[in-house]
């Protein structure tokens, strides 16, 4: 199969659609630091875009700090609205959305409350574009969300959120079984000191988080492990280690669909960060708390098999920012939905619910229209929901929208790309043959998804890369495929 099969069957260019995008990005080169936005419409049957809108602003406007200080407070500025608004009024042939795509490096832009502000006025939802990334088809429905909650020890709120959520899961899809895991204290509230809770959810007890983790640590268990830092004693398992462990044993056997983390965030330096418990099973104070970075939170997701991944954090948090960046960081590089919730704007976590099963379990028509959310899709994963089709990804000076170059740009893209993409194909069959999923198969899908989105950045770079480089991508690439048959074996079986 050639690469150019291969894409045309990823994009094809004789669907209509009139999509509009909002390029964002900093522009550095220029004397003083400015923020340029430029509203585009894209023809029905390919070609240029066309520019509707052009705007310049001084980062103040937005309400970032000179140089690197962490900002308190964002905004969109009225005058973006106002002209966006009057742009897109000026050409109403119907659209069905409007995407935003941050335009690397950008900063803290990604934590700009753009839905907020923008959706208010669109009546349409407002979706961030990642980079681009093949997607495959999900093999089987999994009936299960899975709920993460480290809340302050004299939190009152956090139980009767967490109940909130698991109602609303169950009603908007009846199938959905949450699984909540929350820190002793958010436990206890749900539990009302009984060994187990009543209700729409199954609540674990995070008492056994600390055996567990021994158990997994005896046993040699690799998943989560990662090579330990410069200096760091022989015993070092990672500071938020123990959460992990506990999710990854209860669930045991089972996956989720969609994983929520909601807790408070920092920052380390630039960096930002999700602070939790060391040990979910005991009551801790926020000085003593650690820390999970976004590749901590990927890889939790990943290894539980979950399709949608959103964050969210605290009412009142002093420190939301960070889990804005968190989830902006992780959804511009991620090929399956990525969201952030605000849980202060969506106080009955009503919003989040429908999103997330529209999302991950692809039953309801519905795109996230509520400002409390912001929402990274992968294009494919929208054409239930809209009208149009996504421009195509390999033409000239599109490097912007697609975070990536020309895969036609290089002969080592050419090469290895056709087995990028096939390996990302799972067969769909599995949803009409069984009600659920082993637990291998979609930690497995999030493995190969992982891996085929370092391909396509490393291979889409213009020019060659070295000769070793070159054999080790050509190596990984056919390993991938490898799995895919076999996965796709294990579909087709009894």
């Amino acid at each position: 199969m050639t690469w150019e099969s291969v894409l045309k069957r990823w994009w094809d260019p004789e669907k209509h659609f009139r999509v509009r995008v909002l390029r964002v990005g900093l522009n550095l080169a220029a004397r003083e630091p400015r923020i340029e936005a430029e509203l585009f419409m894209y023809p029905r049957r390919g070609g240029k875009p066309r520019s509707l809108w052009h705007g310049r602003f001084a980062p103040q406007e937005f309400g970032l700090l000179e140089g690197t200080g962490i900002p308190r407070e964002l905004q969109v500025p009225g005058r973006l609205t106002e002209d966006v608004i009057d742009a897109l009024a000026r050409h109403p042939i119907n659209w069905s959305a409007l995407w935003l795509r941050l335009v690397p490096p950008y900063g803290h832009l990604g934590a700009v409350p753009w839905e907020q502000q923008l959706m208010e006025r669109l009546d349409r939802p407002l979706l961030r574009v990642p980079d681009r990334l093949p997607v495959a088809a999900e093999p089987g429905m999994v009936p299960r969300a899975a709920i993460v909650v480290n809340a302050e020890p004299d939190a009152t709120w956090a139980a009767e959120w967490i109940w909130s959520l698991a109602r609303w899961y169950t009603r908007v899809h009846p199938e959905v079984v949450p699984h909540v895991f929350a820190d002793v204290t958010t436990y206890e509230a749900l539990t009302g000191g009984r060994d187990e809770a009543g209700g729409p959810a199954i609540v674990h007890n995070p008492r056994r988080a600390a055996s567990i983790h021994r158990e997994r640590v005896a046993r040699g268990v690799p998943q989560f492990r990662r090579p330990a830092p410069a200096g760091a004693p022989s015993n070092y398992v990672g500071p938020a280690l123990m959460w992990a462990d506990w999710i990854a044993g209860e669930l045991a056997e089972w996956s989720v669909g969609a994983v929520h983390f909601l807790a408070s965030g920092a920052f380390d330096g630039e960096r930002p960060l999700l602070m939790v418990s060391p040990d979910p099973g005991a009551s801790v104070e926020r000085a003593s708390w650690v820390w999970m970075t976004g590749d901590d939170i990927k890889l939790l997701a990943d290894g539980i098999g979950a399709s949608v991944l959103s964050l969210g954090s605290p009412p009142h948090d002093s420190s939301d920012i960070a889990i804005r960046l968190l989830a902006d960081s992780l959804g511009r590089r991620r090929s399956r939905p990525t969201l952030y919730s605000d849980t202060w704007r969506d106080p009955g976590a009503w919003a989040l619910a429908e999103a997330q099963t529209s999302l991950a379990l692809g039953r309801l028509p519905s795109l996230p229209e509520d400002g409390s959310l912001f929402a990274y899709v992968q294009p494919e994963h929208a054409t239930a929901a809209l009208r149009e089709t996504w421009p195509d990804p390999e033409q000239p000076g599109h490097e912007w929208l697609t975070g990536r170059a020309p895969i036609g740009a290089s002969t080592t893209s050419q090469e290895i790309l056709p087995s990028v993409f096939e390996a990302s194909q799972a067969r769909p069959r599995f949803r009409r043959q069984e009600r659920d999923l082993p637990s291998w198969l979609p930690s497995t899908e999030r493995f190969i998804e992982s891996k085929a989105a370092q391909l396509m950045e490393a291979a889409a770079v213009p020019g060659e890369t070295s000769e070793l480089k070159q054999a080790y991508d050509r190596g990984m690439a056919q390993a991938l495929e490898e799995l895919r048959a076999l996965t796709n074996h294990r579909l087709e079986g009894p």
